[in-house]
């Protein structure tokens, strides 16, 4: 059985109005040596045929449809089925550059690299901008920038696979939002080697006025951090998670 080199995660709900672009911006990548997931995370909207109306056209397209529990669960859905040397996520209502891959992919191989990080644009009602994320090559270091400026999400990291298993990284049981930031956390404990690629890749998407991340801080938002808290004390590498979190908001 040939592996496939990459293996894209996307967990959908309710994504309809944009899925589309995000499917079909995956598919024109550059580099085609890829699997991916399309996680139904239980919309009520017409997301779920739409995910199998392209898997019907495409192998590498693997749709798995679930009850809903929420993004999480998707994402570690998406996570235990993987097969790729890499592993990177892309939302539902973002959108990606035709040489995303192909570009962190170059620059892992190149520095041999566990996890490569790319620039990204963010896109608003009204405007365009680039986040340039000069990420650190330290990944203490970076622990502390990505605590600080909040830029934890995965859809900008291409991470091996191999690193994931050796921390055991999992993503926290019902938290919806940061996630992908506590997910990051375990891995960069595992002092990962990392590489940079200077250029924005991903589209990130704030014209979604219905996305968790939309919101504000809410009583929801509050009570996902403090599962994320209480999740913390469960992880095999908690001590210096811990540390590295209190060191960061000194």
């Amino acid at each position: 059985i040939i592996m496939p080199l990459i293996s894209v995660v996307v967990p959908v709900y309710n994504a309809e109005a944009y899925l589309d672009r995000c499917v079909q911006s995956i598919l024109a990548q550059t580099l085609q040596d890829f699997e991916l997931f399309l996680i139904d995370d239980g919309s009520p909207d017409r997301s779920g045929a739409i995910c199998d109306e392209y898997a019907s056209k495409d192998k590498r397209i693997k749709v798995i449809h679930k009850t809903n529990g929420g993004v999480s669960s998707a994402r570690q859905c998406g996570l235990d089925n993987a097969k790729g040397e890499y592993i990177i996520h892309c939302d539902p209502d973002d959108w990606v550059e035709k040489n995303w891959l192909e570009c962190l992919y170059k620059a892992a191989v190149k520095e041999n690299a566990d996890i490569s990080i790319c620039d990204f644009w963010i896109f608003y009602t009204n405007s365009t901008k680039i986040i340039k994320t000069n990420p650190s090559l330290n990944a203490e270091k970076l622990f502390e920038q990505i605590v600080y400026n909040g830029w934890g999400s995965l859809w900008n990291k291409l991470i091996k696979r191999s690193l994931v298993e050796k921390v055991s990284a999992k993503f926290p049981k019902g938290v919806d939002i940061g996630e992908d930031m506590f997910f990051c956390f375990q891995t960069l404990c595992g002092e990962p080697k990392i590489a940079y690629v200077n250029s924005a890749l991903y589209c990130y998407n704030k014209q979604n006025d219905n996305s968790i991340t939309s919101q504000g801080m809410t009583d929801q938002k509050s009570r996902m951090f403090l599962l994320l808290l209480g999740y913390l004390e469960t992880l095999s590498n908690r001590d210096i998670c811990s540390k590295r979190i209190q060191k960061a908001i000194k």
